[in-house]
């Protein structure tokens, strides 16, 4: 470190101009945790004014910015000998909370060895808000789409609310509504009232905006609602849905309703793919969840066999506006937002090229014994 900056005086560049120049967080450590040298962009981060930051002890500033992490970070960066990414640190200053994208940098010495870090990133606070805006304007389109099918899916326990209530009202006129009629009648109204009750929370849950309490979740239940939210639109367009959803996978630390925004955006491609079918084609969706016990790993497995995914455009698809639906069919968010989640979640989604059909797997890490007393709270959503 101190022979680069000196090279650079050498040459009549003076470092701190240089440094402040760069519109980056970026920080020198000395392995003893010192602070060697701060940009404006870090200072104006880590300090609560612009004041010299050389030779102060790394954790030191005021403010909480999740110092543990970083060290942590510092650490695996000295051992593994290989940069080090700290993806959404939360830290807390004077009242301000926010989100940093951190990457640790091991820096070499002239005689190979590690002579210290460099620390650089930026304050991604604004950028997870507009993320997860773009989420919920997702989500609510997705909603809208589906307004037909909702309406259908709450029209069938009315009906049955109505039937068992005129023949209770039968009953009761013509005088052979007995205590066990009328209480069967009831009954099932009961039963048709929870299950509108169901429909009307899972649509709550779904559509609100505060999700990001971090839980243990079972891979299956997004999965499972995410069918259901769209099973009648599915039965509408005559695809058959195979499901092979193990009991008891261990869990992952996640959020249910981002998660099954993921797999809503898959079955919705599917399903206008599935749509562009010959009549009398067999139309069907496959998903497959299981453990991979070696990598300690949920694996999801996610097939159609709709048109498939030209080999072309197979690294694109998950590019934010890229689309192969007609216009006005798709913004092209979908399948990037489900592969920002995935990452979010510490997993990461792979697509193959197929001409007989969408093949997505889906990888997502098992809570680790430590974590499964801890849950979170993402404030910043």
């Amino acid at each position: 470190m101190a022979d680069f900056i000196g090279a650079l005086k050498d040459e009549g560049i003076d470092p701190q101009s240089l440094f402040n120049n760069i519109q980056s967080i970026l920080a020198g450590i000395s392995l003893d945790g010192r602070v060697l040298f701060m940009n404006r962009q870090a200072e104006q981060i880590f300090s609560d004014s612009y004041l010299k930051a050389e030779d102060k002890h790394l954790g030191s500033f005021p403010g909480d910015f999740n110092w543990d992490a970083i060290r942590e970070g510092i650490v695996r960066c000295a051992v593994e000998k290989k940069p080090i990414a700290l993806p959404d640190l939360s830290y807390e200053y004077f009242g301000r909370k926010g989100l940093l994208e951190l990457s640790i940098v091991p820096l070499s010495s002239r005689y190979g060895s590690i002579a210290g870090f460099l620390i650089f990133g930026s304050d991604v606070t604004t950028r997870r808000k507009l993320e997860h805006q773009i989420i919920q304007s997702s989500k609510m389109a997705t909603i809208g789409e589906m307004a037909t099918g909702i309406a259908h899916e709450m029209n069938q326990p009315l009906n049955i609310m109505k039937i068992a209530a005129q023949r209770l009202e039968d009953g009761i006129e013509e005088g052979y509504a007995l205590k066990e009629f009328a209480l069967e009648r009831v009954g099932v109204i009961i039963e048709q009232i929870n299950r509108l009750s169901g429909i009307i929370n899972h649509f709550r849950v779904f559509g609100r905006t505060n999700e990001a309490d971090i839980i243990p979740v079972d891979i299956c239940l997004p999965i499972r609602n995410a069918f259901k939210l769209l099973g009648e639109q599915l039965k509408g367009h005559e695809i058959l849905v195979n499901l092979d959803l193990p009991e008891s996978l261990p869990k992952i630390a996640g959020s249910a309703p981002r998660l099954e925004q993921v797999f809503i955006n898959l079955i919705v491609n599917s399903r206008d793919a599935l749509s562009e079918q010959k009549t009398g084609t067999p139309k069907t969706i496959t998903v497959k969840a299981g453990f991979d016990s070696a990598e300690n790993l949920i694996v999801v497995e996610y097939n159609d066999n709709g048109t498939g995914i030209n080999a072309e455009i197979v690294n694109r698809i998950f590019e934010p506006f890229f689309t192969t639906k007609v216009e006005g069919k798709g913004t092209g968010l979908g399948l990037s937002i489900s592969a920002g989640i995935i990452s979010e979640h510490g997993g990461s989604i792979r697509a193959e090229s197929s001409a007989v059909g969408a093949c997505f797997t889906i990888f997502l890490p098992i809570i680790k014994a430590e974590e499964k007393n801890e849950p979170k709270t993402d404030s910043h959503s």
